[in-house]
């Protein structure tokens, strides 16, 4: 029931809007129902008896290839590719947001999804969790200030971290605004409740109410340069237990035109340590082409309450040179290379020291001719115990002006992390999408991916299937431009109505 209320108030408020007299109450939003289907090759577990299995070069036990467990002395085990089996999942996500609720600057905003599974030999994932309320808040917006209530997000540099409760945001100066926010804290990324009684999760979160508190300060110093500052905690409801404990720093700045500077950082205050930082420069030579030069340290983060933080992650550095040239709508291209090198991890070394570093590279394209828009990216990449190299291209065809039809085509190669083989990935697909008014788009696509392992033959080759149909329905009323709510003509003396010295609160 508690999940059902901020719900159950944003409907009313919806439903109010609509039904009050005297207002000029407005509504707007969109629901959208995506149907999906995915059909794999699971892994099985099969046996076979001790005399079928036979000895191969490197002296182990193999039956048709796949390593097989002998425990017991006439029975052994191994693992086999299985028949094909799918499963199919149905979800519905409705945004609507309301205002002109009969006070100045007050609106209402929602957005909810629900989930069923349709049947199969397997449930796609969160298939089973019936309902989400993602954002259901009000919102009461004035010239100095901002206050929100209900289920709410936050996204920073700290995240996105989600909670039901209240937020305040003042503009005491037209260069400074300061926020305060607070209520009880949601799974990060999943927007539900760490209460036991009220989610279905509790076995990756903790199974009590946890609180979230956070203060952030921004500052407008110069023209087109924007700072800000945050502060979050999270802790368990009898403060038994701290969460988390985070600070961050953001900053964007135009000011050295045409020169762009963008910097981000945090703090991890628990534990006294610098987590991940971001500066990039962003630099337009010409019309033609862009420049940016980033660098970045990242260090991954975990929650005070998980075990994986004790292993202490090492960070790494990297240093990113990509360039991106345009020419007008036609034609747009876009690569970069980077350098990573991590931290030392303090590890024992066995055989041979572990390598520290990594080079990525990227290179992608759009084309633009008329009806036909063409597109290709390829990534590779050469890290830790493994290699990765990956390209993609999609083909886009505006046949009517509400029908657009699409194919795609990808390759994937990857030497498994820290094993002997290597692995392709084969994938085509196509998708249709038909506008059949301007609020009703109906979408469909479909996709192979066939898997190829040469090297390790207990590995196995599997194929994977994908479809899904998606139909989207907007309502309410069109936005309006400015100019259909003030009139652009100079407004005569006599427009607004007139306020008496009582009605103002003036003697």
């Amino acid at each position: 029931m508690r999940r059902a209320l901020p719900a159950l108030a944003i409907a009313a408020s919806v439903l109010w809007a609509n039904v009050a007299p005297g207002a000029a109450q407005d509504v707007r939003g969109s629901v959208r129902a995506t149907a999906n289907h995915i059909g794999l090759v699971p892994i099985r577990q099969d046996t076979v008896s001790r005399d079928a299995a036979v000895l191969d070069a490197n002296g182990r036990l193999v039956f048709d290839g796949h390593p097989v467990t002998c425990i017991l002395e006439d029975l052994c085990t191994y693992y086999r590719a299985g028949e094909l089996v799918s499963g199919t999942a149905l979800s519905q996500d409705v945004s609507v947001t309301a205002w002109g609720l009969g006070v100045t600057g007050l609106s209402a905003t929602a957005l909810a999804r629900t989930r069923q599974d349709l049947g199969g030999a397997f449930m796609l994932p969160r298939a089973d969790d019936g309902f989400d309320l993602l954002l259901g808040y009000a919102e009461l917006a004035r010239e100095r200030y901002r206050v929100r209530l209900g289920r709410m997000r936050t996204t920073s540099g700290l995240g996105f971290s989600g909670y039901d409760g209240a937020e305040v945001r003042v503009r005491p100066l037209a260069t400074v605004r300061a926020t305060g926010y607070a209520g009880r804290s949601l799974a990060p990324g999943l927007e539900e409740d760490r209460d036991r009684a009220l989610n279905p999760i509790e076995a990756f979160v903790p199974d009590q109410d946890s609180w979230l508190f956070g203060v952030a300060l921004g500052w407008d110093p110069v023209r087109n340069t924007a700072l800000e500052a945050r502060y979050q905690r999270d802790l368990l409801s009898d403060r038994s237990v701290l969460l988390s404990e985070r600070a961050s720093l953001d900053a964007r700045s135009g000011w050295l035109r045409p020169l762009t500077v963008e910097l981000s950082a945090d703090w991890d205050v628990a534990l006294s340590r610098a987590g991940k930082a971001r500066l990039s420069l962003i630099y337009p030579v010409n019309d033609v082409l862009t420049l940016q030069a980033t660098g970045r340290r990242y260090l991954p983060y975990f929650e005070l309450w998980t075990i994986w933080g004790y292993f202490s992650p090492v960070a790494y550095h990297e240093a990113e040179l990509s360039a991106g040239l345009g020419l007008g709508r036609q034609l747009h291209v876009r690569g970069g290379v980077a350098y990573r090198a991590y931290e030392d991890a303090h590890a024992p070394i066995v055989f041979q020291p572990l390598e520290d570093d990594a080079v990525r590279a990227h290179v992608g394209a759009v084309m633009q001719r008329g009806a036909l828009t063409a597109s290709a990216a390829y990534r590779l990449e050469r890290a830790v115990g493994a290699f990765f190299s990956g390209g993609d291209a999609e083909v886009r065809w505006r046949a009517l002006d509400a029908l657009e039809l699409g194919a795609h085509v990808g390759l994937t190669q990857q030497i498994m992390e820290f094993r002997l083989g290597d692995e392709r990935i084969y994938g085509a697909g196509g998708s249709v999408r038909w506008e059949a008014t301007r609020r009703v788009i109906l979408s469909t696509g479909a996709a192979l991916y066939a898997h190829q392992v040469q090297g390790r033959p207990s590995s196995g080759d599997w194929d994977q299937t994908r479809a899904w149909a998606a139909l989207e329905v907007g309502f309410g009323t069109e936005p309006r431009l400015l100019d259909d709510i003030v009139p652009a003509a100079p407004l005569p003396e006599d427009y607004w109505p007139r306020v008496e010295a009582d009605d103002r609160g003036d003697s």
